[in-house]
C-alpha cells in the first residue's frame, strides 16, 4: 500500500512538472505576441507552431494538442492552461409540426452559450425527474416572491407543500396543465423557473453565428440561429463575438435513426425514420402484435406485403375483423410500436 501511494504521488508530480512546463511555453508565446502586436512585428509562433514543439518535446499529447486546438484551453494534473479565451456556442435540437404536410420538422438551436434562457433551461431540464423539477420550481418561488410567502404565511418554511398549497394544486404536473401547457418542463421554461439567478447572472454575449450553409446571423443575447435539418450529418457552427473571440460547435445529427409505426388505414401499418421518410420492415425486426381480448401474441412476418408494410388482411382469420390493437417491432435493440383501433376493411 506505501508503495502504491508513493507511486501515486510520482505519478501526480509528473502530471504538475509537465503541466508548469506546458504553462510556461505558453506564457513566453503570448508575452512574445504582445511585443509583436506593439512593434508591430510577426515574430511570434502561429498557435499550430508552438502546439507541434509542444507535441514534439512530449509536454502534451496529440489528444491534447486537439482539445487546445478546438477549445483553446487543456487541463494537466490539476490545472488548466488557457491559451487563447474562446468564446462558447451551444445548441439543442427542436422539432415542429407542420400541420399543411402533416409532418415533423426539425431545426437546431444556436447561441453563445448562456445567451438563451430556453436553450440553458432545457439543458438542465434533460433527464430531471418530477421531484427534482419541483425543487427547482420552490426554490424560484424562493428566488421571486420569498418576501411575499414571509408576508402572507409567517413562520412557514417555504416548501413543496406550501407552494403547492398557495397555488391550490396537488402536483406541479396539474399547476402546468392548469396553465394550458403539456409538460412540467414546457411550463418552467415559460415561467423561467430553472435557476433563473444563476442565469441572470450570466454576462451576455453579441456577435454573429455562421451557419453551415454560410449564412451569417447576427445573434444577440435572446436571439436563437434556428437552421433547418435536411440530413443526418455533423453541422458545424462558427461563431464571433464584437470582442473578436472565436467560437466553434459541431451538431451531430441521427434523426434518420429515430423510427415510428404510423397506421396508414384500418389495417395498413408503415415504418417511417425521424423524417418521416418510409422505411422497409424487415423480417429481422420481428414484426408482433396483441389484440385486446386475446392473451397469446401474433407473429405479424406473414403480415409483411411486398411494399414493405404490415397488412392485416395477410393474416385474416387469426384476429377478429376490428378491435384494438398493439403493435410492435424491434431495431437495433429499441422497441418502435403503434396502439390503436384498426378494422378489415373491404
Amino acid at each position: 500500500m506505501v508503495k502504491t501511494g508513493i507511486l501515486s504521488r510520482a505519478v501526480e508530480s509528473k502530471e504538475e512538472n509537465r503541466g508548469a512546463s506546458v504553462e510556461e511555453a505558453k506564457n513566453l508565446w503570448q508575452t512574445a505576441k504582445t511585443v509583436d502586436e506593439k512593434t508591430n512585428t510577426n515574430t511570434a509562433q502561429t498557435l499550430e507552431q508552438l502546439l507541434d514543439n509542444l507535441e514534439n518535446q512530449n509536454l502534451i499529447t496529440s489528444d491534447e494538442k486537439n482539445t487546445i486546438k478546438e477549445t483553446g484551453k487543456v487541463t494537466i494534473g490539476n490545472k488548466t492552461i488557457i491559451f487563447e479565451k474562446r468564446a462558447e456556442l451551444e445548441s439543442r435540437i427542436i422539432s415542429m409540426q407542420d400541420d399543411i404536410e402533416n409532418e415533423t420538422i426539425y431545426y437546431i438551436e444556436v447561441n453563445f452559450k448562456n445567451n438563451s434562457y430556453d436553450i440553458y433551461a432545457r439543458n438542465i431540464l434533460e433527464g430531471k425527474t418530477a421531484d427534482e423539477m419541483m425543487d427547482m420550481f420552490v426554490e424560484s418561488e424562493k428566488y421571486y416572491d420569498s418576501d411575499y410567502y414571509e408576508e402572507k404565511y409567517p413562520g412557514r418554511e417555504i416548501d413543496k407543500d406550501l407552494v403547492l398549497e398557495e397555488y391550490g394544486v396537488e402536483s406541479l404536473l396539474e399547476l402546468a396543465q392548469d396553465d394550458g401547457f403539456d409538460t412540467i418542463e414546457e411550463f418552467l421554461i415559460d415561467w423561467e423557473a430553472v435557476k433563473p439567478e444563476e442565469f441572470q447572472s450570466f454576462e451576455k454575449v453579441e456577435g454573429e453565428i455562421t451557419a453551415p450553409d454560410g449564412n451569417i446571423v447576427q445573434v444577440n443575447p435572446y436571439r436563437n440561429l434556428k437552421y433547418k435539418i435536411t440530413e443526418d450529418a455533423t453541422y458545424t457552427f462558427l461563431g464571433e463575438t464584437s470582442d473578436g473571440l472565436q467560437a466553434k460547435t459541431d451538431v451531430v445529427v441521427t434523426i434518420g435513426n429515430e423510427f415510428k409505426l404510423i397506421g396508414d388505414n384500418s389495417f395498413i401499418f408503415i415504418l417511417v425514420n425521424g423524417y418521416n421518410e418510409k422505411v422497409d420492415i424487415l423480417e429481422e425486426y420481428e414484426p408482433k402484435c396483441k389484440v385486446e381480448g386475446i392473451e397469446e401474441e401474433l407473429d405479424l412476418i406473414p403480415a409483411i406485403d411486398g411494399m414493405g408494410r404490415i397488412t392485416l388482411r395477410k393474416v385474416e382469420g387469426k384476429i377478429p375483423s376490428s378491435g384494438f390493437i398493439n403493435v410492435y417491432l424491434t431495431i437495433n435493440g429499441k422497441k418502435i410500436e403503434f396502439s390503436g383501433e384498426y378494422e378489415l376493411l373491404y
